[in-house]
């Protein structure tokens, strides 16, 4: 017939930290998504499977099947961290996300960079060297800015991921780094004398 009944599942919270409690989403780069209580509503629509709501850097590592121990790096809009160890996602006691570095933490960041954030903080990453808060900043998007103002943005970027990125390395001993993100790594390779 082509139409699906959609059947009310009641196991929609019982996965992850938060199983048979209210997930209220915040997306500080989504305005709207502010306190909405996503599992409520995924139920009262009567989805007919069961519901895993995840963190997109958590989702992205849990999907690379081979690597059992790695920490994942998310670039795009905002910046995100994960660690998986033997084969599963290693979130931070009573939350749903891993290790943030692009809220939360508060970096040593010269104020020349410094901002507010979509989060309501200062002091994140992500209003430093995020998508959205460098074409803020520079006035262009990295893709479209002039050689210079692309000069600019990347020296950012050089000088202020790598510590964050070393952080999580720090924090979790683990040795192998996946990079993910809408962003695009173009690569090059170079046999090294």
């Amino acid at each position: 017939s082509g139409i699906m009944t959609l059947q009310h599942r009641p196991g929609a919270r019982a996965y992850g930290p938060f199983r048979d409690r209210e997930l209220y989403v915040l997306a500080p780069n989504v305005d709207g998504l502010k306190y909405v209580p996503l599992l409520r509503r995924l139920e009262e629509l009567g989805f007919a499977v069961p519901v895993h709501v995840e963190n997109d850097v958590n989702a992205a590592l849990r999907s690379a099947t081979d690597v059992d121990d790695a920490v994942c790096i998310s670039l795009g809009a905002g910046l995100g961290a994960a660690a998986k160890r033997e084969g599963r996602i290693d979130h931070v006691a009573g939350t749903w996300s891993c290790y943030e570095i692009g809220h939360g933490m508060r970096w040593d960041l010269p104020e020349r960079v410094t901002r507010r954030c979509h989060c309501g903080n200062n002091g994140c990453l992500e209003a430093v060297v995020g998508g959205w808060a460098m074409t803020e900043r520079y006035r262009a998007r990295p893709e479209d800015a002039p050689a210079d103002v692309y000069d600019a943005m990347r020296e950012d970027v050089v000088t202020f991921l790598p510590e964050a990125i070393a952080s999580v390395v720090r924090q979790t001993g683990l040795r192998t780094v996946l990079m993910t993100g809408k962003s695009q790594l173009n690569m090059t390779m170079r046999t090294i004398p």
